[in-house]
């Protein structure tokens, strides 16, 4: 059985975690601007969903 109900539930928490590790990583491990492109990319995929 699934950890998961459904796919999208899924997804919705590995963008969740995604934007999480990125937001909280300092800057020794992640460039800035690196860190802003994918969170950009995170909001993009947020914003078009219904």
């Amino acid at each position: 059985m699934s950890q998961y109900p459904s796919l999208t539930r899924a997804l919705a928490e590995a963008l969740v975690d995604l934007a999480w590790f990125v937001e909280s990583a300092d800057d020794e491990h992640m460039d800035q601007d690196d860190a802003v492109k994918a969170l950009e990319g995170v909001a993009a995929v947020v914003d078009r969903l219904s």
